[in-house]
């Protein structure tokens, strides 16, 4: 778990860490219990390392990688852990940092970790300073806070942020080229696999537990594949129909490109474009599985690409990813504001190209999966303001109305829908 932590620190996205050493893990309660301490002190390491700053001489930040990320596992099986007595966990923390430190430094993390069990810290106050109070307690960073409070007031950023720090069920997205909903969920239940049919969106499943159903022989024979509900919005939105020529503009890993395909019957022509060459793999990779014929997956850059005119164009574009900070453990740590607004100009590039490559009257989805007005709204209204022919029509005709904004686009909160966070837009282009 150590070795985790610090690997991703260096910078390897927590999923890749964490799959690197399950692989060489056997007991499936040894795989649950390092996923669980693992994503959970990535989850709360602004709740640990405020608490780690009252007793830190120096500061956590000036202690050595190794130090930080021993008192976090110490820290956080502490306070978040309750079938693990404080005492062992002091005991084996301890002997974890001599056994890749040394001495000196056990006895540092002995006397720290002491001083954790005693709880003798204050929390900031809520009525007072509600920014510091929402980011110790759910840990989140503060600009975060802060800007969500601007936009969204007190309460529903509090609401935002403990969804946020929920762990999330696993959804399926059940393939229809191969199999129906209900022949699939009876597998799973024949499995002895907690499921049930999501309440919000047909041919989706919700799992809990699921152990190692991804290695299962349905899910290698294409029956199912991972995708939340709200990523499935967007496909929908598209509603292409068998034998059209679609375009993905951005479709790395292929969630959305093979929910495309599967709507258009593996009929037509669906082509799949990432900037991305290594992430294309993947796409193949899930399009085999699945069974799906159609789709061409081509390494390019979606702002310049060039092609003969499409019917249909799905725009999943790079973003902040706000929205599913409770399936992306660590991924809070790696945002700043900055990048939000930089990120803009990459959408509104991809959605100019976009249109330049869309037929007269055909339909354009642009999606992300981030809560940003900045990233939404306010893209698509700046291509509305342009010349670009568009017009929105409502998502209300395409997806359940429950989420569909007053604008007639699609919106997802983690905290209302218990889901992941994502916005949709259908434009269809003028003739």
């Amino acid at each position: 778990m150590l070795h985790i932590l610090m690997e991703v620190e260096k910078g390897v996205y927590a999923d890749r860490a964490l799959n690197n050493v399950l692989d060489k893990v056997d007991d499936p309660r040894d795989k649950r219990l390092v996923t669980e301490v693992v994503n959970g002190v990535l989850r709360m390491r602004g709740h640990i390392d405020w608490i780690l700053q009252c007793f830190a001489k120096g500061g956590i930040e000036q202690r050595s990688p190794l130090v930080r990320n021993t008192l976090r596992l110490g820290t956080y099986q502490i306070l978040f852990l309750d079938r693990i007595p404080e005492a062992i966990a002091v005991h084996e923390t301890v002997n974890l940092a001599g056994r890749f430190g040394h001495q000196g430094i056990a006895n540092y993390v002995n006397a720290v970790l002491r001083r954790v069990v005693d709880r003798k810290f204050q929390y900031p106050n809520f009525e007072s300073d509600p920014v510091s109070h929402i980011a110790v307690m759910f840990s989140h960073p503060n600009w975060l806070v802060k800007r969500w409070i601007e936009k969204f007031g007190v309460k529903e950023t509090r609401d935002l942020c403990r969804a946020n720090n929920r762990i999330p069920d696993l959804v399926l997205r059940v393939n229809a080229l191969k199999v129906s909903a209900g022949q699939a969920l009876s597998l799973l239940t024949n499995e002895n696999i907690e499921a049930q049919p999501s309440p919000s969106l047909s041919g989706y499943i919700r799992v809990q537990q699921a152990g190692s159903l991804l290695r299962h022989d349905a899910f290698q024979g294409g029956w199912f594949t991972v995708q939340d509900e709200s990523a499935g919005f967007a496909s929908l939105l598209l509603d292409p129909n068998p034998g059209e020529r679609v375009l993905d503009l951005c479709c790395a890993p292929g969630g959305k490109t093979t929910h495309v395909a599967q709507l258009m019957r593996n009929r037509g022509t669906l082509l799949a474009v990432d900037i991305n060459e290594e992430k294309l793999g993947l796409v193949d990779e899930n399009c085999r599985r699945l069974g799906i014929e159609i789709v061409n997956a081509i390494q390019d850059d979606g702002t310049s690409f060039e092609s003969d005119a499409f019917d249909r164009i799905i725009v999943d574009a790079p973003c902040s990813g706000t929205g599913v900070l409770a399936r992306r453990v660590d991924s809070r740590w790696r945002k700043t504001e900055r990048q939000i607004l930089e990120l803009r100009d990459v959408q509104k590039r991809l959605l100019e190209n976009a249109v330049n490559l869309l037929k007269t009257g055909g339909v354009l989805v642009y999606s992300t999966c981030s809560l940003e007005e900045e990233e939404n709204e306010g893209v698509v209204e700046d291509l509305l303001n342009s010349d670009s022919g568009l017009h929105v029509e409502d998502a209300g005709s395409f997806v359940p109305k429950e989420f569909v904004t007053a604008k007639g686009c699609v919106r997802t909160w983690p905290h209302r829908h218990n889901m992941d966070g994502s916005f949709a837009v259908r434009l269809r282009k003028k003739s």
